[in-house]
């Protein structure tokens, strides 16, 4: 990617980082973005699931570019 793309790739993730839902459980916390079908992630304490959710939001908007599938809302409308 070149720089722009990782701007624009940092918004996104941004965005979507607003809309996470943590969870904690037994073993730990769980991070959701529930626009995000199956943009899930966990982590030993609050901290380690936001910077693992961070990992999976960006590995699932590229996914999603890749072949052509629709962004969420959440990431398109820009209220920025």
């Amino acid at each position: 990617m070149n720089r722009g793309t990782d701007d624009q790739l940092r918004v996104l993730v941004d965005r979507a980082v607003r809309s996470v839902v943590l969870e904690s459980d037994e073993g730990g916390y769980t991070a959701i973005v529930p626009a995000m079908t199956g943009c899930i992630s966990c982590g030993e304490t609050p901290e380690e699931a936001m910077e693992s959710i961070r990992d999976a939001i960006e590995a699932w908007i590229q996914t999603a570019i890749r072949f052509g599938d629709p962004l969420p809302s959440l990431l398109t409308d820009s209220d920025d």
